[in-house]
């Protein structure tokens, strides 16, 4: 099984492997390397998956070296944060020039007021708490400014156009998965209704939806901010929460799935501390999950198993585990189904032609993942293999773990969270950005395991014993 302290680990190293992607060409375009992108992203792939967990291991195992490897690595990621946004922010500015887009200036200072503040947040000792606050202030002026300087083309961000349009569909009574016409890969809402859903408000009181999105991750970082109680996990919330690569798309429309993720994992990783209410509202939510994005499809039954060991006694019984696994899993039915029926009810026929639209499209950008490669070489119609192959292998052995009281539902949902992050590397769909909400989910994960017993604020979580551990 995993140890949830790697996740932290793991995703803190893989951060930089996610702001180099910006687009299906760059940065491989400027040098005339664009046929280099796909091998070198399979290589790193590869390389990150064999490496990642061994990695993080030999770090955790020598707690002062590797905590202070880990200290430098993410303190120079952090202060290239801001330097690097407004790199990005200045390309877009130029690269989008004839949709509208406006040279950033005013971000300029907001940069420079970031790194400052992180300068003097880490001169004086990263007090606890106020790294997440800077992080989350940034965020919140960097989409303002963004809304204000980029305005939405649907050259730019076909996926909320689509989203627009839907919205307008389902309010006159029409199915949201109607053809539409839009310029693209999808023509037609390709995600199940709870993405269209978070968007409703906005798209009705005729506000640019990109501002649910920055509500969210408001919301997010002011939570987080109150929950985080060791240095380790605040810096990956602010490496998070200040990706470059995140402020660079500020296009994106599933910002609200990924905080729920992230809720999700870390109320998941202690099921053993939720009374029956807590973790069957914990499945109820686990199915609104599975109703906003095909990627919850893949953790959900970790998160399910991690519910269903939390509520059973030491030692587990495998019939008794497999009872409430059952149960949690219609709970979770009936969660995605009060998303699910209101679209079926309209038009079944459309829904079930459009709802698996997404798996039959395959390559997408260069970056973190082997599509790129395999479409090149013809090996496309493999991926999907390997990716049952992860998810069935991964599943069953925590399921057996489990049944042998050898699992703590923390150790199940950091399993389920390594599953996550396997699948999108073996995708045949591949874009930068479905790294994103793994990267929330870690920072739940993190914040969980804080709170394991033998933890104390400040301080990393001590090693947890083989006995009934509720906190996982």
């Amino acid at each position: 099984m995993i140890e949830p302290r790697r996740v932290a680990t793991i995703a803190l190293l893989l951060q930089p492997l996610l702001w180099f992607s910006p687009g299906r060409r760059y940065p491989w375009a400027i040098f005339g390397l664009e046929e280099a992108g796909a091998p070198f992203w399979a290589a790193v792939a590869l390389a990150a998956t064999a490496l990642a967990i061994p990695v993080a291991r030999r770090m955790d195992r020598n707690t002062e070296l590797g905590g202070q490897t880990l200290e430098r690595i993410g303190s120079a990621l952090l202060l290239s944060c801001p330097i690097l946004t407004l790199s990005y922010d200045f390309a877009s500015a130029l690269h989008f020039h004839a949709f509208g887009y406006s040279m950033p200036w005013p971000l300029i200072a907001l940069e420079a007021a970031v790194l400052v503040a992180l300068v003097l947040w880490i001169r004086a000792g990263r007090p606890l708490g106020r790294g997440i606050l800077i992080a989350t202030a940034a965020v919140a002026a960097h989409r303002t400014f963004a809304v204000a300087l980029f305005p939405l083309v649907t050259e730019r961000s076909d996926m909320l156009f689509v989203i627009r349009r839907s919205c307008e569909f389902l309010v006159s009574g029409a199915s949201p998965f109607n053809d539409i016409g839009a310029p693209g890969a999808f023509p037609y809402m390709p995600y199940p209704p709870g993405t269209l859903f978070v968007h409703v408000p906005a798209m009705l009181a005729g506000i640019d939806p990109r501002w649910t999105g920055t509500v969210v991750l408001l919301v997010f970082g002011l939570t987080m901010a109150k929950v985080v109680r060791t240095p380790r996990t605040e810096l990956l919330a602010v490496l998070v929460l200040l990706n470059p690569y995140h402020a660079f798309r500020h296009d994106l429309y599933f910002e609200a799935f990924s905080v729920l993720s992230a809720a999700l994992f870390f109320h998941a990783a202690r099921a053993g501390t939720l009374g029956r209410g807590g973790r069957a509202t914990l499945t109820l939510m686990a199915g609104v999950a599975v109703a906003t994005r095909q990627w919850a499809w893949g953790y959900a039954p970790f998160l399910l198993l991690a519910v269903a060991t939390g509520a059973a006694p030491r030692p587990a019984n495998a019939v008794a585990l497999a009872g409430r696994a059952t149960l949690a899993s219609l709970l979770c039915a009936a969660g995605a189904a009060s998303l699910l029926a209101p679209v079926i009810a309209i038009n079944l026929d459309l829904f079930l032609a459009r709802f698996f639209v997404l798996f039959d499209v395959t390559g997408g950008e260069l970056c973190l993942g082997l599509a790129p490669l395999a479409k090149e070489l013809g090996l496309l119609d493999f991926l999907r293999p390997v990716q049952a192959i992860i998810a069935f292998g991964m599943f069953g052995h925590a399921y057996a773990q489990a049944s042998r009281s050898r699992a703590a539902p923390s150790e199940i949902i950091a399993l389920g969270w390594v599953a996550w992050v396997l699948l999108v590397v073996a995708n045949p769909f591949i874009e930068n950005y479905f790294y994103l909400s793994p990267s929330f989910a870690a920072v739940g994960i993190a914040a969980a395991h804080e709170r394991a017993p033998g933890a104390r604020p400040g301080s990393a979580p001590s090693p947890r014993d083989r006995g009934h551990d509720p906190g996982g």
